[in-house]
């Protein structure tokens, strides 16, 4: 799947209806397009609508937990216990600082499921070990975390003025490009 395809898949789980590519220099609103891009990936679902894709898979933050040390190498390159985790393709990060948020927000997301970090409590059945939390109730708690305390609130352990808040998209983003076994499941329909 193209990048460009992985990021409107992403954008469709976290809830987006409305997707504007720039392509020869037009851009245009092309939800349809979305559609073909989908239909195109090999994807499959009984839903009867596109938008049925949207945050299904669910999250187990326990298995997020780094198995080493953690860094920001560049703006697009995070050092993820032993993943080199490549943001390249995730378009919409724009400086060093919003890569380092977006670290913060993974090592916040993985002390979350012990119940140690401020958004342990926003995290209904964090203790269960298949949480049925998607990603999008994930990062919508997230989301509300820090507009409520701000930036701070990701980097309470140390100072670090130098972060800028990334978008919902560029976590989820990350999070995808993260190959680490048992971190999603899929939501079963009733």
């Amino acid at each position: 799947m193209t990048s460009q395809a992985a990021n409107i898949m992403e954008a469709v789980e976290l809830g987006a209806k409305t997707f504007l590519i720039d392509e020869l220099l037009r851009v245009q609103k092309c939800y349809d397009g979305a559609k073909e891009i989908a239909a195109g990936s090999g994807y499959t679902n009984d839903h009867s609508t596109f938008g049925g894709v949207a945050g299904e898979r669910c999250t187990n933050l326990a298995a997020l937990a780094p198995d080493g040390k953690v860094s920001v190498r560049s703006k697009s390159i995070i050092l993820y216990g032993g993943t080199e985790l490549d943001l390249s393709c995730v378009e919409q990060i724009v400086g060093l600082a919003q890569t380092k948020s977006i670290l913060a927000a993974l090592q916040m997301l993985a002390s979350s499921s012990s119940g140690s970090t401020p958004l342990s409590p926003l995290l209904v059945n964090r203790n269960s070990p298949e949480t049925t939390l998607t990603i999008l109730q994930v990062l919508k708690a997230l989301d509300d975390l820090i507009d409520l305390s701000g930036l701070s609130v990701l980097s309470a352990r140390q100072y670090d003025g130098d972060l800028a808040k990334p978008r919902r998209f560029e976590i989820a983003g990350a999070l995808n490009r993260l190959r680490i076994e048992k971190l999603f499941s899929q939501k079963l329909h009733s």
